[in-house]
């Protein structure tokens, strides 16, 4: 009987803590009562002494000793249940509202504790990644197509009238705030959860766009060509938003790969500049990696103002490690869409370096330097600008 009972108990725990986390309407109370209704069950059978009266043998009438269940003690222990799982269904609906379940809320919070421990240690390197002229906890409002660009509206489709080039710089702008949004979340001293600003933000300035913008580049672009990283990470985005966890740790990567979109049918009527040579230089030294002994250190000058696209490096030979001191440059970029530059890559396979420019610019004045690490020295065969 007292395993049977709590047998019971555990299950009932289970199904509370099953409709705790269900993504349905499921109210939080009816999880708690659960959990309360649980406990005591198992609190029964482990105990039994806490619920039942011991009713002494009778030996004359041949009655044994027995135990009376207790009505008062179970009256008392289900209203407290009740009273409990109401408070905390009150509790619940007054401090999130928003919040689509409690397993949304946990996983917030799990995320807003490790993201508080992290900016920590990056908040002084990263608040220098502030765009000037905005503050981090009221960003610039994405505008709508008509005030950013002369592109004439329909009653329907608002993009029915505007060329491949002008959605295409939608799309660039868009991300543009995307990520402009999840730079000043991670910077902003006063708010101690970052990704749940970031969703705030998201949602307010970006979702709304991007539901009528997205599915025109999607059309513009074809379904051929459509980018499938950008469909995983926009459907990913989206799950994280709806429940209020994690999106800041998949939005760098949506709005690389949307950006990335919109340079394409921005190319469609403006077709890509020609590369462009590079004058470069390099040095050796010696490398702290036992098994690539020399470093190679290559200067690379930019022949004019360069401020978007792309580095490439062509070496004689393959190399083991990498690096680049120009501020927020990506070194090897997964997604790139020039067809010059692939083809480069194609036929000097390992051979190249590929350095996404970022902010600040790649100027004549202040050379861009390049470190790959190899076994014997490296000899530079070219090294090219691409246009993004």
């Amino acid at each position: 009987m007292r395993t049977m009972l709590i047998s019971i108990g555990v299950a009932v725990v289970l199904t509370g803590i099953c409709l705790l986390f269900d993504p349905g309407a499921i109210p939080v109370s009816i999880g708690v009562f659960f959990l309360c209704l649980g406990a005591a069950l198992i609190v029964r059978g482990h105990s039994p002494e806490r619920f039942t009266h011991v009713i002494a043998a009778r030996l004359i009438e041949g009655i044994p000793e027995y135990r009376h269940e207790s009505k008062w003690t179970w009256f008392l222990t289900i209203s407290a249940s009740v009273i409990v799982a109401a408070g905390c269904g009150i509790t619940y609906q007054k401090f999130a509202p928003k919040q689509a379940n409690v397993a949304s809320l946990l996983g917030s919070g799990f995320q807003s504790i490790r993201q508080l421990i992290t900016n920590l240690n990056t908040a002084r390197s990263d608040r220098s990644q502030q765009p000037s002229g905005t503050s981090p906890s009221r960003p610039i409002a994405s505008s709508s197509p008509a005030t950013r660009h002369e592109c004439p509206q329909a009653t329907g489709n608002i993009y029915e009238f505007c060329s491949d080039a002008e959605v295409g710089q939608f799309a660039v702008e868009e991300a543009g705030l995307i990520m402009r949004l999840f730079n000043s979340s991670k910077i902003d001293p006063n708010h101690p959860a970052p990704d749940v600003l970031f969703i705030d933000n998201f949602k307010k300035y970006c979702l709304p766009q991007l539901k009528v913008l997205r599915p025109e580049v999607l059309a513009r672009y074809g379904p051929i060509d459509v980018n499938p990283r950008e469909a995983e990470d926009w459907k990913t985005l989206n799950l994280m938003v709806a429940y209020n966890i994690g999106a800041s740790l998949i939005a760098e990567d949506y709005a690389k790969n949307f950006r990335a979109m919109g340079i394409e049918l921005v190319h469609r009527s403006k077709p890509r500049q020609p590369s462009i040579p590079l004058r470069y230089s390099i040095s050796y030294s010696q490398s702290d990696l036992r098994d690539f002994p020399i470093r190679s250190v290559i200067e690379l000058t930019a022949p004019r103002e360069l401020d978007a696209g792309y580095i490439a490096v062509v070496t004689d030979s393959e190399f083991a490690s990498m690096g680049v001191d120009l501020k927020n440059a990506e070194m090897m970029p997964d997604y790139i869409q020039n067809k010059a530059l692939l083809s480069l890559q194609e036929h000097n396979p390992n051979r190249v370096v590929v350095v996404k420019l970022g902010q600040p610019s790649f100027v004549p004045e202040a050379p861009l330097h390049v470190v790959l690490s190899a076994k014997a020295p490296l000899k530079v065969t070219s090294a090219f600008w691409f246009d993004e």
